[in-house]
């Protein structure tokens, strides 16, 4: 009762402070509701656009990619850049700002710093910071740190966890930006909020934002929903929401289920006493209410340490998701009706689970009650007719079965209770041995480059060339990336093209089992998840539309489906793209494999930042490195979580039922010692009953974590990131090794309790 409790206290407590959290930053900082990136809009025609229907408020920017230049680090770091106010003035994704102060007149070169990217570089308001942007080195003086809720998880393009060491975010004056991008008096970016009724389902307004944009080379348009920050916290969210509904529920009915059988064997044990009390007059209902008072006691002890324990477990989840998640403040508050309900459905629980077992008490006759129980009849079992079966089980083998078939409700809750236990230690096994895979399919069989250079502007095969001649380059190959929209029926993505070049070694399009898969000479070859949304199967034709340049439709077919497990990516032939697109041969982005060593590494990044055309660097060990530690480091600790809570169940549970077995075989046992066996012989009756138990349970609870695993990995099966279902042996072997680990434990109690049991006692005659 008590874990039931505590998951739904926990999680509950934890999923209200983070809506709560986001809620607050979203109104301080005034958060968009979408946004809309193109090639050049002048200011003099904002007016125009301002009076599209449902959409309140329009506010230009400019925004960029950029290479920071810090002394600390020999590696390029990755960032973006964005325009502000020359003073401080209400606007839509505002900042806060965390030290120092905003822009100052008495300088030009000056900008505000992303405050965790600050932190982690020891950065301080008067420190000096190079940027490359659009090809120019600059230096500027930080002249403060600042947050806001557009990046509250910031992550660079392609990678799925937050990484402070190797990319921020970097406000500059806009008339500086304007100045640096060749921008005067235009801007590159729409940011707007929409009317309360459309931000539900804003696709109308936006799609009537975007036609109106057209002329200015719309690149993208992006509702809130869609914002990589937003995206990764709403479906972390939502996945809170969905534990916080299926873990307690499977807590709390393993606990009505025992309270079931703990009161049912409670009133049996007591009968006499009741049947005396009832030919003394006492009514059925205050004998009744007894025992649904005793139900109500353990409700409240259970409901008290839960409510405490959950406290305590969303202290710890709201810590650890604000290392992830950039709040300004994220509290870990009480909520008193929130525990108020725990507290109240741990009774209603124990209550409920009481109620069977306590209405043998209105069925009682006294003059019955007050006579012994007549002994139970012997039937034979639906084993001891299958001869083959039954003539291979030893003499233990055959009393423990008839035991547990003559108790049949007992047993059904202990193998009941087994197969919850089970169930969740598979499921967390299979999230745990998931998430390496991801890393393995990812960044070895498919991302084979050490390191991913994207390039400013598409340039020719001679910027290639360039690359090859650095030094601690040992191999290097093009890639064409092209951002289209792909139209299948009334169905709408953008997405890009990645353009291979015949035979690639460093980006190979795998199958969900890993084999490669090739990319053909014409059409694409589409990732699965990209086919279902666009409800398209190998052989179909979609429309493909480019975003820069001429946007002519082309007809092209799916060709292949692969498997991905990052975003969702489109692999074409190169050869294809520039005949489709009627291009010569241009190169947007390089993969290269570089030569070991940490002085290779240092001196490939030394040569890189004096080459101007380079937008951004991805260095795959960064990008393995920082999944691990973060993503992975917390699901990992969200699953031995799990396993705690399963093996407290489990064990509990189980316990519980040998133990109401022991108490009703107390005469038995005492006999059997007096006859001369040990109690480690009587024991040994007890530890085949619970290993009987445990084989049906995990026969059981296996095939149920098996779904339930897929059931919580579809929960992470977005548009942004997937987890793959992996579950090999070693899963199934951990959740039966560990089921064997907690049946013995509370097999340990039993025969403890065995050792401690005074023979002559029980066996006294009373009257």
């Amino acid at each position: 009762m008590a874990v039931g409790i505590a998951c739904f206290v926990g999680l509950a407590s934890t999923f209200s402070n983070l809506v709560r959290g986001q809620d607050e930053y979203y109104a301080q900082c005034r958060m968009a509701d979408f946004s809309v990136e193109m090639t050049r809009l002048p200011l003099a025609d904002l007016p125009l656009l301002a009076r599209i229907p449902g959409v309140i408020e329009l506010q230009p920017r400019i925004m960029a990619s950029a290479l920071v230049d810090l002394p600390d680090s020999s590696q390029s770091i990755n960032g973006i850049v964005i325009s502000l106010p020359e003073r401080p003035e209400p606007m839509i994704n505002g900042v806060l700002i965390r030290r120092g102060g905003y822009f100052s007149s008495d300088r030009r070169d000056q900008v505000l710093v992303n405050d965790t990217f600050a932190r982690r570089h020891g950065l301080n308001p008067g420190d000096q910071i190079h940027l490359v942007l659009n090809g120019q080195h600059r230096t500027f003086v930080i002249v403060g740190m600042a947050s806001s809720s557009e990046f509250m998880y910031l992550v660079s393009p392609g990678t799925l966890a937050p990484d402070p060491d190797h990319f921020g975010a970097f406000y500059l004056k806009r008339s500086q930006m304007e100045e640096l991008l060749d921008l005067k008096g235009a801007c590159n970016q729409l940011i707007g909020t929409l009317a309360p009724e459309f931000r539900a389902r804003p696709q109308a307004v936006l799609r009537d934002v975007e036609s109106r944009c057209d002329p200015y080379g719309v690149l993208t348009v992006t509702a809130r929903d869609d914002m990589p920050s937003h995206r990764y916290l709403t479906d972390d969210i939502t996945g809170l929401r969905i534990f916080t509904l299926i873990l307690p529920t499977l807590f709390l009915t393993t606990g009505a289920i025992v309270m079931n059988v703990l009161m049912t064997r409670v009133t049996e044990q007591e009968r006499t006493q009741i049947g005396t009390l009832k030919a003394l007059g006492y009514g059925d209902w205050p004998l009744f209410l007894y025992y649904i008072k005793l139900a109500v006691i353990v409700g409240v002890i259970g409901g008290i340490a839960g409510c405490a324990a959950g406290a305590v477990v969303a202290h710890i989840l709201t810590n650890l998701f604000h290392e992830f998640f950039e709040y300004p403040t994220l509290r870990a508050d009480f909520y008193p009706l929130l525990h108020g309900l725990g507290l109240g459905l741990s009774v209603l629980v124990a209550v409920l689970g009481t109620l069977h077992g306590a209405s043998r008490v209105l069925q009682l006759n006294p003059s019955e009650a007050m006579r012994p129980v007549a002994p139970v009849r012997s039937t034979a079992n639906w084993l001891s007719k299958s001869p083959v079966i039954w003539s291979r089980l030893g003499t233990s083998d055959r009393m423990v079965l008839r035991g547990m078939t003559r108790n049949w409700q007992r047993t059904v809750t202990a193998v009941f209770a087994v197969a919850v236990g089970t169930t969740l230690l598979l499921c967390a096994n299979i999230v745990d041995e998931s998430l390496p895979y991801l890393l393995e399919f990812q960044y070895r069989l498919v991302q084979r480059s050490h390191v991913d250079v994207t390039l400013n502007d598409p340039q020719g095969p001679q910027v290639l060339d360039a690359v090859r001649r650095i030094s601690s380059v040992e191999y290097a190959e093009p890639i064409l990336d092209v951002d289209c929209t792909l139209t299948h029926g009334a169905i709408q993505k953008r997405c890009r093209i990645t353009g291979l070049v015949n035979g690639a070694r460093l980006t190979i399009p795998r199958d969900a089992r890993g084999h490669d898969v090739a990319v053909p000479a014409t059409g694409l070859l589409m990732s699965r998840k990209l086919a279902e949304m666009l409800q398209v199967r190998t052989g179909e034709t979609v429309t493909l539309t480019t975003i820069k340049g001429v946007r002519r439709p082309h007809r092209v077919q799916v060709m292949q489906i692969a498997e991905s497990y990052l975003g969702l990516p489109v692999y074409a032939d190169q050869n294809f793209l520039h005949t489709l697109m009627d291009d010569a041969a241009s190169v947007t982005r390089l993969q290269l494999l570089t030569k070991p060593g940490i002085a290779q590494e240092q001196a490939f990044h030394r040569e890189l930042k004096r080459m101007p055309a380079f937008k951004s660097v991805a260095v795959r060990n960064d990008q393995m490195r920082i999944l691990r530690d973060s993503l992975i480091a917390t699901f990992r600790l969200e699953t031995k979580v799990l396993i705690l809570f399963a093996g407290v169940s489990y064990f509990s549970s189980v316990l519980n039922c040998v133990l109401i077995s022991l108490a009703e075989r107390r005469r038995e046992i005492a006999t059997l010692h007096v006859l001369g066996s040990d109690p480690w012989r009587v024991g040994g009756l007890f530890l085949r009953e619970i290993a009987w138990g445990n084989a049906l349970g995990t026969l059981l609870g296996l095939p149920c974590g098996y779904f339930f695993g897929w059931v919580i990995l579809s929960v992470h099966d977005t548009e942004l990131y997937r987890i793959p279902f992996a579950h090999p042996p070693v899963a199934w072997g951990k959740t039966i090794g560990l089921s064997l680990v907690f049946s013995a434990a509370s097999y340990v109690v039993v025969q403890w309790a065995i050792l401690k049991m005074d023979w002559r006692d029980v066996l006294n005659v009373r009257e």
